[in-house]
């Protein structure tokens, strides 16, 4: 295996294992000595790849977003009428707000961005790249609709994001009042209206 590649399966492994560990302990309780371990690697190879335990929570939520994004704009660039791609994105929203990892990440992503002196202004950054990036994809899919809608599409982003994180977070709180089924439910009501009001 080339050194580039041995480079890239170290830092694959090491953001796994800390997905697991962020979103079991938290970012405070989470240690880099079982992230690596659990990855199966030792501080040095975690300190040849990332500068402390900040700088790793910050690659692995920068990693999953940038996941996000391809795998969004694979959808827009199929030949579908926009209310069948929003369909689609729906279906893929659906699927990723069921995410139990990414929604209790986030959570602390958000935490950090109010409490962390340290590093809130990076991940301040980082959260308002991400959701200009997704707000150019809901400009993509209302460019052609037939009612321009009464939110930004910069607004209408972190609606819909607010809405999933949120969604998740009261299924874990509570998994038995609110389960997958009422996630799935609530998240269709919404698509559906944005479907009906703009593209029927």
């Amino acid at each position: 295996m080339k050194r580039k590649e041995s480079q890239q399966l170290t830092v694959s492994r090491i953001l796994e294992s800390a997905e697991k560990n962020f979103a079991d302990y938290g970012f405070h309780a989470a240690s880099v000595e079982t992230i690596t371990m659990e990855a199966g690697y030792s501080r040095g190879a975690f300190y040849s790849n990332f500068e402390s335990k900040e700088d790793l929570f910050l690659k692995l939520v920068e990693s999953r977003m940038d996941q996000i994004l391809m795998e969004l704009d694979l959808i827009l660039t199929t030949e579908l009428p926009p209310n069948q791609k929003l369909d689609h994105i729906r279906t893929y929203y659906r699927k990723n707000a069921q995410n139990p990892k990414f929604a209790l990440i986030m959570s602390e992503f958000f935490q950090l961005a109010i409490r962390s002196h340290e590093i809130k202004e990076k991940i301040r950054k980082i959260n308002r790249v991400y959701n200009q990036k997704l707000a150019s994809i809901v400009d993509h899919i209302f460019n052609d609709s037939k009612e321009k809608p009464a939110l930004s599409s910069y607004e209408i982003t972190v609606m819909l994001l607010s809405l999933g994180e949120g969604l998740m977070l009261q299924h874990l709180s509570d998994p038995k009042k609110f389960n997958d089924a009422a996630i799935s439910k609530t998240i269709d009501f919404a698509f559906d209206r944005l479907i009906q009001i703009h593209f029927s």
